[in-house]
């Protein structure tokens, strides 16, 4: 193969890299596989609502088989936003309750109601409850705790916490909470009551952090778009004085 015909191979291709690291550059965050290309998550649906365009925040609620005094199964259940703003993991044997009447397991969205948490509320708040026909339901402590799994609004630098209070009554408190998504968090639930994903420590950037990042970004790509062209006019002069070295056929 002639020498030029491979220099300007080589030039395509370092153009090719150079565009491509280019838009890896421009891009703000990589797409996050889980959610999907083409299914993003719907706008968040607040209580109280905030928009007449966005349709009311659901209720996750599942009925759980009782025998032998607890239920019989693990399942897991949503509310019906796209993603779920709130999941439920009830394990099996995790709930006591008398008879065979199923438990009903419930995660609702309510009002905020003072005193509320530290920080800036990331979440509805959801009131979680089982019932049961044939009269209360316990936590049974030697098994496996439930867990519940909340959406933020946000996506913040800071990760958010989530809170519970098992009454109106009582303190808030911080659970121990993992990160399981991109914007989804998750911790052991104690028991019934109402949770809520917190922000502690969320600030307005100032416009000298916001312009940061993007004069950065700017000054990466001028730089490698030089030298981008300086390796492409270097190959071609190096084609050029090689054909020239080659004796006439």
């Amino acid at each position: 193969m002639p020498t030029s015909t491979r220099a300007r191979g080589a030039s395509r291709w370092l153009v090719l890299a150079g565009l491509l690291a280019v838009a890896w550059l421009v891009t703000p965050q990589p797409v996050p596989l889980y959610d999907g290309i083409g299914f993003p998550d719907e706008p968040y649906r607040f209580v109280p609502a905030r928009s007449t365009s966005i349709p009311a925040a659901t209720v996750g609620e599942v009925e759980l088989k009782v025998a032998g005094g607890s239920n019989t199964g693990g399942l897991i259940v949503n509310s019906k936003e796209a993603g779920p703003q709130i999941s439920v993991y009830a394990p099996p044997h995790a709930f006591a309750a008398a008879g065979t009447a199923p438990i009903v397991l419930r995660a609702e969205p309510v009002p905020p109601t003072p005193p509320l948490p530290d920080g800036t509320l990331d979440s509805n708040v959801y009131r979680l409850s089982l019932t049961s026909a044939a009269g209360p339901v316990t936590i049974v402590t030697a098994a496996q705790p439930p867990a519940i799994t909340m959406r933020a609004v946000t996506i913040a630098p800071t990760l958010p916490v989530i809170e519970y209070r098992a009454t109106p009554t009582e303190s808030w408190r911080e659970l121990k909470t993992r990160r399981v998504g991109r914007d989804n968090f998750n911790a052991s639930a104690p028991g019934v009551g109402e949770y809520v994903l917190v922000q502690r420590d969320v600030q307005a950037p100032t416009p000298s952090s916001s312009r940061g990042p993007l004069y950065a970004v700017i000054g990466a790509t001028t730089v490698l778009m030089v030298l981008v062209l300086v390796g492409v006019r270097v190959l071609s002069r190096r084609a050029a004085e090689q054909q020239q070295q080659q004796p006439p056929s």
